[in-house]
């Protein structure tokens, strides 16, 4: 697949996270990044915006021939905007023998995708799905703390995210969406349920984060860890900085509000809800991302801390998209933790400024006792 002075399309490149990243690109892919959408004026406005020659594009994303037509040029297709439970993006992008990159984080989509695998194959396409924060760099910490594990007999990730954070409109969406009901993932014969605050556990971040209380959330990646690392058992936790929010919350699913959050309508006040908590003074934008792997050799943790959950889900994506489009990845439909060098990856995400953390087993310390990767190339250090 040719990939040199070859366009990358950004669906949705125009919204919170997808300007984000496209910004990001331009400083290594000047005059390569095309924002696509429905709204060309949104599309023209952002180009205008980010400068440095990127274009404007209107595709229907639901539409094969429309994407076929956006793809004539191009060497990379990511999807920031929408979660397609009927792939049409990445059925056209393998039609297109165009590299592919997914961050949406809907669990039966990317199942949907997945099975896209022996076509992409056929075809020589390259394709990421779940390649964003979480999912995504969680998938990487998960395989880093596996390998140093010996195996995964069981995988716990964590989110933590706060109050006073601004987010994008679509991760708000589907975070509401979460709280509406199970989602049924069938994989590999099995079927996994994933729900929102149907249990809840302490768990211990890296300082300064600390002890947070956290629920079980319907995340993607714990449905598909028995097939990339082998787990035995996998769950997704999702707290918040403020211990109280998080008990309001899952005293308000308890109450019924879950099952109002299948309204596109509710779903709409409670964001702006959401977004008027976040502009009271005093309000933290800190995330943390961890991964809790217990194998052979015990437990073992890999933990993220940034700011900002939009910015930190394009941050995250960026070492992916370069590892796309300049033919780092092999053919076919994968999750991050199966093609991507997991220490690389994480000494990236340390380069440009996150804090990559890492804590072996330590069975006679009340607290785990944490590692940093150190930036710029410079290894794995003592915190």
């Amino acid at each position: 697949m040719t990939t040199d002075g070859s366009k990358i399309v950004l669906v949705g490149g125009y919204g919170h996270v997808g300007s984000l990243l496209a910004s990001r690109l331009l400083t290594r892919y000047p005059g390569r990044v095309v924002l696509a959408g429905r709204n060309r004026q949104a599309a023209e406005r952002a180009s205008g915006r980010l400068g440095r020659g990127t274009e404007p594009a209107t595709v229907d994303a639901t539409d094969r021939g429309s994407v076929m037509a956006v793809l004539e040029d191009a060497t990379a297709l990511v999807n920031v905007g929408v979660d397609q439970t009927e792939p049409v993006l990445l059925r056209a992008a393998i039609s297109r023998g165009c590299g592919y990159l997914d961050i949406g984080a809907d669990a039966r989509a990317i199942a949907n995708m997945l099975d896209l695998s022996p076509s992409a194959r056929d075809n020589d396409v390259c394709a990421l799905v779940g390649a964003g924060l979480d999912p995504g760099a969680t998938n990487v910490l998960a395989r880093f703390a596996a390998d140093e594990a010996g195996g995964a007999d069981r995988i716990d990730i964590s989110l933590l995210l706060s109050v006073g954070d601004h987010f994008g409109p679509a991760a708000v969406d589907w975070t509401l969406s979460g709280l509406a009901g199970p989602v049924v993932v069938h994989r590999g014969g099995v079927r996994k349920v994933l729900s929102a605050y149907r249990g809840r556990r302490r768990i211990d971040f890296p300082p300064p984060v600390g002890r947070k209380l956290a629920y079980r959330f319907p995340f993607p990646e714990q449905a598909f860890f028995a097939e990339t690392l082998g787990a035995d058992a996998a769950d997704n936790w999702y707290a918040m900085d403020i211990n109280l929010a998080s008990r309001l919350l899952a005293g308000g699913v308890r109450l019924g509000i879950g099952r109002a959050m299948r309204s596109p309508g509710a779903r709409r006040a409670a964001a702006r809800l959401l977004d008027w908590t976040a502009r009271i003074p005093g309000g933290r934008d800190d995330v943390c991302a961890l991964a809790e792997v217990s194998g052979p050799r015990g437990l073992h943790r890999a933990a993220l801390l940034s700011r900002k959950e939009s910015e930190t889900t394009a941050r995250c994506a960026v070492p992916m998209v370069v590892s796309l489009v300049e033919g780092k990845i092999p053919a076919g439909v994968w999750l991050p933790e199966q093609v991507l060098d997991a220490r690389k990856y994480l000494d990236s995400l340390a380069a440009d400024g996150m804090r990559v953390l890492t804590a072996p087993p330590n069975p006679l310390a009340e607290q785990p006792s944490w590692s940093r990767v150190g930036g710029g190339g410079s290894g794995w250090t003592t915190a």
